[in-house]
């Protein structure tokens, strides 16, 4: 998808050394009334809520008791003792029993069991601030909160408007935003130094940055104006700037496809081949195939579609198709052995008279000898063809929002793709039907119900055409993402072919249905398929799993002869 800028709603805009400032001026009426409801708001009609002191959530709640602080602001109090000061205590004397010892000049025992005492310690000052007496000794506590007073700031008496019960209450509604304006208005005053107004904020463009600083390599934004078309820069045609309005887009997008195909397969030579006389069943087998599309779509589309679907939108993709056949053999351009239907001129094949030695042989082979001598590389078995095909064609409408986020629900009807599951193994066509679609659940769950009416192919470019191949189509699919395990989607799906298509011929000749296999007779097949498939991973463990069961019925089958049942897996 291209990508797109998405900005608000605007009246006009600035560009002031970088900033874009976005201004909405009031209305007249808003202006004139300031009470006046607006779009956007209600007045509420039930029952007004109870005040807390009324309302309990829980009255038989139990009052246990708790550890944590109350949800209140507590204070801390200091207070200043004024009592008299502590009285220090007299001198600490560590041996009170020191006079009861025999005096110094006494005759010593002859045993002495007495201790020897370490020696004195004395302790370090007591530093002034802490000796005693201290006056006005200063203490904290931490006291709970007063109850509120009149007039405190924060805790003042709540105004009237805003006491409960409230009746009337006025309240802003879900605006539905549109983010188109396509009338823009300027002002008539002057603006600031400096500023420029712009009527179409998509053209305001982005500030040049450079990436890198060399000078020489690439520079994204080498420009801030969006451009007519450019495949990395903003521009109009591929759907980055709006081509009208404000929010419709146009996304041109050119294509080519060539498939080159080498193939051997065993082909018969017929009952004239293109060197008669060179082989008897098989001839040679080697073909070159060759397949060229060149696409080109228009697509018209209203809506900003980063964060919602869009709200209709239009799209044609003519295809030009040229394919070129060369095969060595004839029977393979076309049944008819003498060249391509609609040219033959009933010539007959060369004959190999010439042929009088092994020598003669190659010139045989090759056609070298003249234009009647063998129909290798001629238009018996050489095809160029070209088919131009308006293979997708239709319309889309957003039918309406699920939900805030977006999940939506449209309608889309004409020649358009479709994938009826995560490999495509029942359908994956481009073909006429009607489909709705859409998402629910914040895209966790995506559905489509489709219808086709199926039409005929071109034999040689497999592109659409406009002819009724009289088969229908039914469809229903519902995804659902994260089923039971997280990074895992299911689907479920139903599918009925009602294929009543008589009997056709190719382009080229060929008999395409009934399937020239067994009893060649037309028949109708009605078979109806019930699928289950996954995709994604479960845990460590990527998975991708189908399941189909298909019933029916098949009114004469060319291998049995006769109406069979259908019941496969």
């Amino acid at each position: 998808m291209p990508a797109r800028r998405r900005l608000s709603s605007l009246t006009w805009v600035c560009f002031v050394a970088g900033y874009l400032p976005f201004v909405v001026p009031a209305s007249a009426a808003d202006a004139g009334d300031p009470n006046r409801l607006k779009p956007h708001q209600a007045i509420s009609v039930g029952p007004p809520p109870r005040s807390p002191a009324v309302f309990d959530p829980d009255p038989n709640k139990l009052s246990l008791p708790t550890n944590a602080p109350p949800a209140t602001n507590w204070s801390r109090r200091i207070s200043i003792s004024t009592n008299a000061p502590p009285v220090p205590p007299p001198q600490f004397n560590p041996d009170p029993g020191a006079s009861l010892l025999p005096p110094t000049n006494a005759a010593p025992p002859l045993f002495r069991d007495d201790a020897v005492l370490p020696p004195g310690f004395t302790p370090p000052a007591v530093p002034p601030e802490q000796a005693l007496p201290r006056l006005d000794v200063r203490q904290g506590e931490i006291v709970p909160p007063r109850p509120a007073s009149p007039g405190g700031f924060g805790l003042e008496p709540l105004p009237k408007d805003l006491e409960l019960p409230r009746e009337n209450t006025r309240r802003n509604l879900k605006i539905d935003r549109e983010f188109d304006l396509p009338e823009y208005s300027l002002r008539s005053d002057g603006y600031p130094t400096n500023t420029q107004p712009r009527l179409d904020r998509w053209r305001i463009g982005f500030v040049p940055w450079k990436r890198y600083t060399s000078g020489v390599t690439e520079q994204p934004y080498e420009t801030p104006e969006p451009l007519l078309w450019h495949p990395y820069q903003q521009s109009v045609l591929k759907g980055d700037v709006p081509i009208i309005g404000q929010d419709i887009f146009l996304n041109l997008t050119a294509s080519t496809q060539t498939e080159v195909e080498f193939r051997r397969v065993p082909t018969a030579s017929g009952v004239s081949a293109a060197v008669p006389g060179a082989y008897e069943f098989y001839g040679e087998s080697e073909q070159i195939g060759i397949q060229n599309n060149l696409a080109f779509s228009v697509e018209l589309f209203k809506g900003e579609t980063v964060f919602k679907p869009v709200e209709w939108a239009v799209k044609l993709e003519p295809v030009l198709n040229i394919n070129y056949l060369n095969a060595r053999e004839t029977g393979v351009v076309s049944p008819d052995p003498r060249g391509s239907i609609g040219g033959n001129n009933n010539t007959p094949p060369p004959g190999n008279g010439f042929v009088l030695d092994p020598g003669d042989i190659d010139a045989l082979l090759n056609g070298q000898v003249g234009p009647a001598d063998s129909f290798r590389a001629q238009r018996n078995t050489v095809r160029t063809k070209n088919y131009f095909a308006l293979q997708q064609a239709f319309g889309e409408i957003h039918l309406r929002d699920l939900s805030d986020n977006y999940d939506f629900i449209a309608l889309r009807g004409g020649n358009q793709p479709f994938n009826s599951d995560f490999r495509g193994f029942i359908f994956n066509d481009i073909n006429l039907g009607a489909r709705v679609f859409g998402n629910w659940r914040n895209n966790r769950f995506q559905y489509n119900v489709a219808g086709f009416d199926m039409r005929e192919k071109d034999t040689n470019s497999e592109l659409n055409t406009f002819d009724d191949r009289d088969q229908e189509v039914a469809i229903a699919n519902f995804y659902w993402q994260d089923f039971l395990w997280k990074g895992y989607t299911a689907q479920w799906s139903f599918h009925a072919n009602l294929d009543h298509s008589g009997t056709h011929y190719d382009r080229n000749g060929n008999i395409v249905r009934p399937a020239p296999i067994g009893t060649v007779r037309e028949h109708d097949v009605n078979a109806f398929y019930l699928g289950w498939a996954g995709d994604g991973h479960i845990g460590r463990v990527n998975v991708s799993h189908a399941f189909y069961q298909v019933l029916g019925d098949d009114s004469l089958n060319g291998l049995a002869g006769r109406p069979v049942n259908i019941n496969a897996q």
